[in-house]
């Protein structure tokens, strides 16, 4: 984990909600000169504490789906590749395929595994979930779907801005 001193946090915080802020603003904001913003935000940034990204409205951009994969993989899994093995090519499916926002390793409801994908419509999600199955079927126990239409009306937009108040 790496320490940060307060006015680090503060800077972090302050991009989480809004990372298009200047120094300028970002220094008023929290009541510091725009060079101590400047150099703490370089320190973020040579860190890795900070990336930057755009989250568009999926929406807005004509997806119609965004998908929960939960996998459990089979138990006698690592006798037929190694660790390292696996991992390179859950990163390689990932790489192959950009509407995967998220794969990650994670326990509950009796399941191992997590991907989030977004989808431009349910025909989309069918060639996920029969890639998923064909590709990854050896290597998993169980597969559950969660999907979520976003035709309908969403309760929330997906968005970091509250989480820097959140975290602060």
């Amino acid at each position: 984990m790496v320490e940060l001193k307060e006015t680090e946090f503060k800077v972090l915080f302050e991009l989480i909600k809004n990372c298009k802020k200047s120094d300028r603003e970002l220094a008023k904001a929290i009541g510091i000169s725009q060079p101590t913003v400047t150099r703490i935000r370089s320190g973020l940034e040579r860190k890795g504490l900070l990336e930057y990204t755009a989250i568009p409205d999926f929406q807005k951009l004509s997806f119609e789906i965004l998908a929960f994969t939960f996998v459990s993989e089979k138990t006698d899994l690592w006798r037929k590749m190694s660790h390292e093995e696996y991992h390179q090519k859950i990163r390689a499916t990932a790489s192959a395929h950009p509407n995967i926002i998220l794969w990650a390793p994670g326990r509950g409801l009796d399941m191992t595994g997590v991907l989030m994908t977004v989808h431009k419509n349910y025909s989309d999600f069918v060639q996920f979930e029969r890639m998923i199955r064909s590709e990854w079927g050896e290597h998993l126990d169980k597969v559950h779907f969660f999907i979520v239409t976003m035709k309908d009306e969403l309760f929330k937009h997906f968005s970091f801005k509250g989480l820097g108040d959140y975290l602060r």
